[in-house]
Order: C-alpha cells, then structure tokens, then sequence
C-alpha cells in the first residue's frame, strides 16, 4: 500500500475514535479503493476496528455503565453469526449507507426536547430493554455480515431514549464495537484458510495513534455537544465513503 495510505488511516482513526466509533465503515472503503483482494477486505477492516476501539477505551471506558453488558451478551453470538453468513455486498452497502446517512443528518437536528420526553427515569429500565437487547443483536448481525462493529446504530439509540447522555454513549459503542468487532471477525476467519497479516501493520500503526489522540480530546476535552456534532458529521462521511465506493464499481 502507498505509505500515504497510512496517513488517511491516522486521520480516520482521529475522527471515528472521537465519536466513539471504531472506523471499520471508512477502513473497508479504503482498502478496497488500495486493490486489496476482496475476500481479506471485511477481516482487515475488523481488525482495524478492534486495534481502533481497544485504543480508544482507554480513554472512553471511565464514562461507561453497567447497561452495555447485557446489550454485549445480547450481540456477540449474532455478531459471529453474521460473519459466517455471505451476501451481495452492492445491496447491503447501498442500504446501509442510507441509514447511516439518516442518522447522521438526525442527530445534527437539536434533538435534546425528544430525549427529554423519554428521560422519565434515569439509566436503563426494563422497558428500554425490551427494544434495546433486539435491536442490539440485531445490530450485532448487521455489523458481522458487512465487516463492521456496528456501534454507529446503538449510540443515537442509547441517546435519543434517554439511556446514556453523549459521552456515556460514545463510551458505550466503543466497548460494544470491540466485542462484535472481535466475535465478527472470528465469524469471517471461520470462511478464509488464511489471512496474510503483514500488509495491515502499517496501518494498524497508523490506528492506533490516530485512535488515541482522538478519543483523549473527545473524553476529555471536548464538550457533550461538541462531540455529538462531531459523530453526526462522521457518520455523514461514512456514508458519502460507502456510496462513493459502491459508485465505483459500476
């Protein structure tokens, strides 16, 4: 790969890693545009992903809560699933850029009066769990299948019922995008009999320092709104990637 590759890598990191996410969206876009073969694409960008966000919770994890363990336990078996199943990926991708691009321009809309509405009682009650855990394996199936963590789906989720406030959420889908990112990815090892490792260090590098200078600033630095707009802006950017990708190939 050209060695200016590495430095996208490093700002992609920043940028994700600020929002809580892990980057697997963005990585899968960039190694497909880099002639990497196809069937290593999902894997790299899965271990990208894991290097991003286990980086990144050093710095995030002091903001979590007790709730993402249950929603954890409820993904990681689809996440797996998910990554021993084969789909049309120009489908998918067309799809899932769409409802990342909804997201994004959602949770650009100043949204605080309806989390207000749903902010009846603090943390998680047993009737947030009652759409929450699905929708949490559903996601973690969603993720396993295209090669991503998937946390870009729980964050405006948790935020928008009143379950987290945005850092707590950020938090929240860091720690749940390394599990399913780790369970996805074995779920795809289980389809390869092998994945040269080699061509992926230097980017890995590149995550890694890029994930850890922008969760620092996020967790630490920068205001609750700051970084919602932050993610908002990214999650625009993943999709506009995942489209002009698709757009690519045709």
């Amino acid at each position: 790969m050209n060695p200016l590759w590495n430095i996208i890598f490093f700002i992609t990191a920043l940028l994700y890693s600020s929002g809580g996410l892990g980057g697997a969206s963005a990585y899968l876009a960039y190694l497909s545009v880099a002639g990497i073969e196809y069937k290593y694409i999902p894997a790299y960008a899965l271990i990208l992903s894991i290097i991003s966000t286990f980086t990144s919770s050093f710095n995030w994890i002091k903001h979590s809560k007790k709730m993402i363990i249950p929603i954890i336990l409820f993904s990681i078996p689809t996440s797996f699933l998910g990554g021993t199943i084969k789909i049309q990926k120009e489908v998918f991708t067309v799809l899932s850029a769409s409802v990342l691009l909804t997201i994004g321009i959602i949770m650009l809309i100043p949204i605080e009066k309806i989390r207000k509405k749903n902010d009846h009682s603090s943390g998680t009650s047993p009737l947030k769990y009652i759409y929450i855990l699905p929708l949490s394996a559903l996601f973690g199936l969603i993720g396993g299948i295209i090669g991503i963590g998937c946390g870009v789906f729980l964050f405006p989720l948790l935020y928008l019922t009143g379950t987290a406030n945005e850092k707590e959420s950020a938090s929240a889908g860091t720690i749940f995008i390394l599990a399913n990112s780790v369970f996805g990815l074995a779920g795809h090892l289980t389809k390869l009999k092998e994945l040269p490792i080699g061509i992926i260090v230097p980017p890995a590098i590149s995550v890694i320092l890029g994930a850890f200078v922008g969760s620092y600033f996020a967790a630490n630095k920068l205001p609750p709104r700051l970084v919602k707009i932050i993610f908002a802006v990214v999650v625009i950017i993943i999709a506009i990637i995942m489209l002009s990708e698709q757009l690519l190939h045709y």
